[in-house]
């Protein structure tokens, strides 16, 4: 697949099949009390198995999500809230409440993807638009940093989890190639398997060691 009127017409076409309220897989939850689930149609966050609680943020959708094992919160960046313009807000929940976390960062984001990287203690951030299309971005939990401008084609949509057991992140998105990121470069771990896709869901399963996705 080459050109750039078929690779636009690509991140488009995908942006149309995704352009609605979904769910978002996270990583795996260290913490035994709390199960973090974001309903973005709702703007609600319930906690299980100790309440269930309701916080303060807005509706959203097409945001991403992630758990920040090390810290102990969950975090969610970007999204479409009721004015249809992409969010540039990063939020964490500590399991009582949300707090805002801003900092000069990838800018205002819908489509994009999270995973924590568990090793290095960082939030990974790949693609998304408006402002950025193929940066990753990674946040330490007090600032944002731009690590590369290269790698996977930029993209919307697509899907990312982290592999404790290789110690890289996994993309797989609108085209049939598998990226992973080492904290370093990106590189093409391979080029069949599943049909592209995008709005699909990724989480790493610790016990098989394994990456699971499903739908898009």
């Amino acid at each position: 697949m080459s050109g750039a009127g078929t690779r636009n017409a690509d991140s488009d076409a995908a942006a149309d099949r995704c352009r609605q309220p979904r769910p978002r897989l996270t990583g795996s939850a260290r913490r035994v009390a709390v199960l973090l689930v974001m309903v973005a149609s709702a703007g609600r966050t319930f906690s299980q198995p100790v309440e269930w609680a309701q916080a303060t943020l807005s509706p959203r959708f097409w945001h991403a999500t992630t758990y920040d094992s090390t810290r102990a919160v969950g975090v969610i960046y970007g999204g479409i809230e009721g004015s249809e313009f992409p969010n540039d807000g990063l939020w964490e929940w500590n399991g009582t409440t949300w707090v805002i976390r801003r900092s000069l960062g990838p800018g205002r984001l819908y489509g994009t993807a999270l995973a924590y990287d568990s090793n290095r203690r960082v939030v990974v951030l790949f693609g998304g638009r408006d402002e950025n299309n193929g940066e990753t971005w990674e946040w330490d939990g007090i600032a944002w940093q731009r690590r590369s401008s290269t790698g996977p084609r930029p993209q919307v949509g697509h899907g990312m989890v982290f592999d404790s057991l290789r110690g890289v992140t996994v993309l797989f998105g609108v085209t049939n190639e598998t990226w992973v990121w080492d904290g370093t470069e990106w590189a093409v771990r391979a080029t069949t398997g599943p049909p592209p896709r995008a709005g699909h869901a990724m989480a790493y399963d610790s016990i098989r060691g394994v990456t699971v996705m499903h739908g898009g």
